[in-house]
């Protein structure tokens, strides 16, 4: 059991998806997170329409502007676990209900 395990884990490396078209923002969150997390793998990208040329449902989470979680609300709801929305504010009032926010001002 134990070596099914192993070998099931061994070379997965999680993969992490930052969505913003705000170029240095995601030059910026994404060397953060490298420098914290060495062993993941990150892709961005420039918008939704990109995410889903790709395997969306293989990134362990999203790191996505508030705007593009605006634009396409069901298919973020549909992994509000996996999803952290990028926003502007630290304020609660203005955060989006159901998602974890994180704050890049």
């Amino acid at each position: 059991m134990n070596e099914t395990l192993h070998n099931t884990t061994m070379g997965f490396k999680p993969k992490i998806a930052i969505v913003d078209n705000n170029t240095l923002a995601v030059i910026g969150l994404k060397t953060m997170l490298q420098n914290v997390m060495p062993s993941i793998e990150i892709d961005t990208f420039n918008s939704y329409e990109a995410l889903q040329m790709d395997d969306m449902d293989s990134f362990f989470h999203y790191f996505v502007a508030m705007k593009i979680v605006l634009e396409n609300r069901t298919a973020f709801l549909e992994r509000k676990q996996k999803t952290i929305v990028l926003t502007t504010s630290n304020d609660p009032s203005t955060q989006m209900s159901y998602f974890k926010s994180l704050c890049i001002n």
